[in-house]
């Protein structure tokens, strides 16, 4: 009997350790992709962060004033953002802070569905790590790299400047 224990126990941490693993990538799944609609949660008065100017985001468009708007368009399932510029085009991919209270949107080309999902879960990950040490996750704005606070979820709302701008 005891010779039958020494043989099973690897097999029974190997089990716990696949069952924490499985219901780890369902939670992160579950998070990612079905917990929230980000075409709607997108949508709001956003303040540039750090600065007193307001975007506000619509359905269809990055209002950064009242008569400057860039009209944009999503992959949700890729976490991808594409707007236009007058006849220039851009793209990026955004993430939202865990309590959706802040949004990030970062500039670039190649961003796809595996590598936005590998740079989310390291991202969760350290944000599960700072919780565990008690530090506060806080973005930081840089180049190519724009922080956006939730004002309001009113995407009829009126901005009130460009981002970097002072605001009115």
């Amino acid at each position: 009997a005891k010779d039958v224990r020494r043989r099973r126990w690897p097999f029974v941490v190997i089990g716990a350790l696949a069952c924490v693993l499985v219901v780890a990538a369902g939670a992160f799944s579950w998070d990612r992709w079905l917990r929230y609609d980000d075409a709607a949660e997108l949508q709001g008065e956003w303040q540039v962060h750090g600065t007193a100017a307001t975007v506000v985001i619509d359905g269809e468009a990055i209002n950064i004033t009242d008569d400057v708007a860039y009209p944009y368009a999503i992959d949700a399932g890729a976490k991808t953002i594409s707007y236009a510029f007058g006849n220039a085009q851009g793209s990026g991919r955004y993430r939202f802070s865990l309590d959706r209270s802040q949004l990030v949107i970062m500039d670039g080309e190649g961003y796809t569905w595996w590598t936005t999902l590998f740079d989310d879960a390291a991202w969760m990950a350290g944000c599960a790590l700072d919780a565990v040490q008690g530090r506060a996750a806080d973005e930081a704005a840089g180049e190519g790299k724009t922080v956006l606070d939730r004002v309001s979820h009113d995407a009829a709302a009126t901005p009130n400047g460009a981002p970097g701008g002072s605001g009115a």
